[in-house]
């Protein structure tokens, strides 16, 4: 019983830290999500973070697409 509840404590004071070191899209998503796991939080914070890389390469594509687009008609 006292096992479980320091392991309940130690799981909250974990994902309070991990909480508060985000910054970004990301540390408003977990808090909007508030999760109940640390894990939960890395999860929900590597996903926003790999989005926004994903929409970064994405758009750096188009630009250079309609760089080369323009530059050739």
């Amino acid at each position: 019983m006292f096992q479980q509840a320091y392991n309940q404590q130690a799981e909250q004071m974990l994902l309070s830290a991990f909480t508060k070191g985000l910054a970004g899209t990301a540390s408003w998503q977990v808090r909007f999500s508030s999760p109940e796991t640390a894990e939960e939080a890395l999860s929900i914070s590597v996903t926003v973070s790999q989005v926004e890389l994903q929409e970064t390469r994405d758009g750096a594509f188009y630009a250079t697409l309609r760089r080369w687009h323009h530059a050739s008609g």
